[in-house]
């Protein structure tokens, strides 16, 4: 699928800012329940809202642990309303973050 690295345009001094704001995310903003593994993953995500002209709002997280990312996750829930609200992070709701974490903590 995606074998060949994408270049975002970022500038590398900016990188650790945001990879600083997003783990934040995690352990104290938005995001807390997506800190599913303290200690053994740190989880750097982003919850947020994609608006819908034609009914609620859908909600959205994004994630991918802080060190060595190799996978990423992404969630939608079709008219799920404000992001943080709607919890798209929580790990015990269907067992996609577990199970990504256990991914997450293979080595190549």
């Amino acid at each position: 699928m995606y074998t060949q690295r994408q270049q975002s345009g970022i500038s590398p001094e900016h990188w650790e800012y945001i990879v600083q704001g997003m783990a934040q995310a995690v352990t104290g903003g938005t995001c807390r329940a997506a800190n599913f593994a303290p200690g053994q993953i740190e989880v750097c995500g982003k919850t947020g809202t994609a608006e819908n002209p034609h009914g609620k709002d859908h909600s959205a997280f994004i994630g991918c642990p802080r060190t060595r990312p190799r996978i990423a996750v992404s969630v939608y829930v079709e008219n799920g309303g404000f992001g943080a609200l709607r919890r798209t992070h929580r790990p015990r709701d269907d067992g996609v973050l577990p199970t990504w974490g256990k991914l997450a903590l293979v080595r190549p």
